[in-house]
């Protein structure tokens, strides 16, 4: 576990977030989370570190202030916690992993009214399981976690009355999708 998301990490989160807001305007940019993230053993792409910030970034300004730095290292340290409540060490890869049933399980207990069906879940992490070995490590199991918390929030945008069905556009249909990635 990145020494950024262990217990307790939270009372380094004022330094880390000034060590990378060298400009001192009091926001970090996608390029600088990444740079945070990678300092710490999380190395994402740039793309799916916007994804990240989608998640939480509240004013629209593609960059995080501190608040919103805190609510992405809350998230981020719940997945990877539970994450390693539910993984086992892989001899053949030499790290934690999830198969995919404790992924399942994992994701339940980080967003226990997880209604997406087992074919669904399992078409989902096809995504994330690059080597398709049926096994997650710990960033592709953050990744699906995003992924599935974007799609959420996407969904929850069409799905005004909660009814659980919404009917899209094509038009629709490639923004929601583009807005999940």
């Amino acid at each position: 576990m990145s020494h950024f998301l262990a217990p307790g990490s939270a009372q380094h989160l004022d330094q880390w977030f000034r060590s990378v807001d060298r400009d001192g305007t009091n926001k970090i940019s996608v390029k600088e989370l990444q740079q945070v993230l990678a300092h710490h053993g999380l190395n994402f792409s740039l793309k799916f570190t916007m994804s990240l910030i989608n998640l939480y970034d509240r004013d629209r300004s593609g960059t995080l202030c501190y608040q919103e730095f805190q609510c992405i290292h809350q998230f981020l340290s719940h997945v990877s916690q539970t994450f390693h409540q539910f993984a086992h060490q892989d001899p053949q890869m030499g790290k934690p992993v999830l198969d995919l049933p404790g992924a399942e399980h994992a994701l339940k207990q980080i967003k226990p009214d997880s209604n997406l069906d087992q074919t669904a879940f399992y078409q989902v992490c096809k995504s994330f399981d690059v080597e398709r070995n049926g096994k997650l490590t710990e960033d592709q199991f953050i990744g699906l976690n995003v992924f599935i918390t974007g799609a959420r929030n996407v969904f929850a945008s069409f799905d005004q009355q909660r009814s659980g069905s919404v009917t899209l556009t094509l038009d629709q249909f490639v923004w929601a999708t583009a807005s999940c990635t």
